[in-house]
């Protein structure tokens, strides 16, 4: 698992590597779409798929519940 966002030719995932929960912000290839925000626990989660997700960054919320 790769740490933070990455991405196979069908998915988009993040790799969170720390010991807590944290917030994202994904952003979509579709400018229309508004960012959404997750909380993710530490290892992979599947975000949806490559075609509709152009990014994923970490933005604090340490300790958020998913």
């Amino acid at each position: 698992m790769a740490c933070g966002f990455y991405e196979t030719s069908s998915w988009a995932y993040y790799g969170h590597c720390g010991r807590t929960t944290v917030m994202i912000r994904i952003e979509h290839h579709n400018p229309f779409t508004p960012d959404w925000y997750r909380c993710v626990r530490p290892g992979e989660t599947r975000l949806g798929t490559s075609a509709g997700i152009s990014y994923a960054v970490y933005i604090g919320g340490v300790g958020c519940r998913p």
